[in-house]
C-alpha cells in the first residue's frame, strides 16, 4: 500500500510540474558594435498554471563561471516579449550579455522561477546547453 501511495504522489507531483525544457541554444551576435553571447531556453508548461521567471544564472564549473544575467521572457519563437505566462503552454527565456573577455561560455544554466504568486523560489537546471 505504501508503494502505491508513493507512486500516486509522484504522479500527482509530476502532473503539477511547472516547466519542462524543450530546447536550449547558444549563439554569438553583435549589437551596437558590442559582441554578445545569447542563450535561449524554450519551455512547455500547463497553459492555466501561474509561472514567474525570477532569475537566470549562467554556469560553467570548469571555467569558474556563475553569473546572474539580464533576461526576457518571449513567445516560443522569441519574437515577442511577454509579461504574463498564464494561458500560454510554451515560451522562451532569452538571456544575453557582452561577450566575456576571458572567453568563458556557459555550459549549463539555472532558471529560478515561482509557480505560485507568493510561493517559494524553485530551480530548474539546464544540465548542458544545446541538449535536452
Amino acid at each position: 500500500m505504501k508503494h502505491f501511495a508513493l507512486i500516486a504522489l509522484t504522479i500527482v507531483l509530476s502532473a503539477c510540474g511547472s516547466i519542462k525544457l524543450t530546447d536550449s541554444s547558444y549563439s554569438g551576435f553583435k549589437k551596437a558594435e558590442v559582441e554578445r553571447d545569447q542563450y535561449v531556453f524554450q519551455f512547455n508548461k500547463k497553459a492555466g498554471a501561474y509561472l514567474e521567471i525570477v532569475e537566470v544564472k549562467l554556469l560553467n564549473q570548469e571555467q569558474g563561471m556563475d553569473i546572474s544575467v539580464p533576461f526576457k521572457v518571449t513567445d516560443k519563437d522569441g519574437k515577442k516579449s511577454i509579461i504574463d505566462l498564464k494561458g500560454r503552454n510554451a515560451f522562451a527565456v532569452v538571456a544575453d550579455y557582452p561577450k566575456n573577455n576571458e572567453g568563458k561560455v556557459a555550459t549549463s544554466a539555472m532558471i529560478v522561477y515561482k509557480s505560485e504568486r507568493d510561493g517559494k523560489n524553485k530551480y530548474y537546471t539546464v544540465k548542458k546547453i544545446g541538449e535536452e
